[in-house]
């Protein structure tokens, strides 16, 4: 394994290793042993970020719920999309989104839309979309609508 160390870039080690390969290392004083796709698993799961992450991209037409393009899902379940009137959506997931740890954020992508969410309680969280120029909730304002959804450990 070649060191690449270069100045301000302390912890780069740049290598050839092959998913086949095992590493070792230390964790909480002890050495650990694991293949390199167990490592990259672990570096990439909600233990080891803090948080479960939903992440995808919303769509929404006509009077039905919005459809997705996930991207990621780290929450122990696939959520549920509804449709409850105009401009107004839920999302579900029995018991996923605990107080005072839930924190979702929404992209815009339309200069006359507002888009907002909000957690309604432990398995709910609710969407609007705002027509600004209407002045109201309206449907069909979300179009690869970005969102991302965390629950803190």
């Amino acid at each position: 394994m070649g060191n690449n160390r270069k100045p301000g870039n302390k912890n780069i080690i740049k290598s050839n290793l092959k998913t086949s390969d095992r590493i070792s290392l230390i964790y909480n004083d002890e050495e650990v042993e694991m293949s390199l796709v167990d490592f990259n698993t672990y570096l990439n799961s909600s233990d080891n970020k803090g948080y479960a992450v939903y992440s995808a991209l919303l769509t929404q037409s006509g009077i039905g719920a919005p459809t997705t393009k996930i991207l990621e899902n780290t929450l122990g379940g696939t959520p549920t999309f509804g449709y409850t009137s105009d401009g107004t959506y839920t999302i579900t997931l029995t018991g996923a989104f605990t107080a005072d740890k839930t924190f979702i954020l929404m992209g815009n992508v339309d200069p006359f839309t507002v888009v907002s969410a909000v957690r309604t309680d432990a398995d709910t969280l609710t969407i609007k979309t705002y027509n600004t120029g209407a002045g109201s909730l309206a449907n069909a304002k979300m179009t690869d609508t970005p969102i991302e959804i965390r629950v803190y450990n």
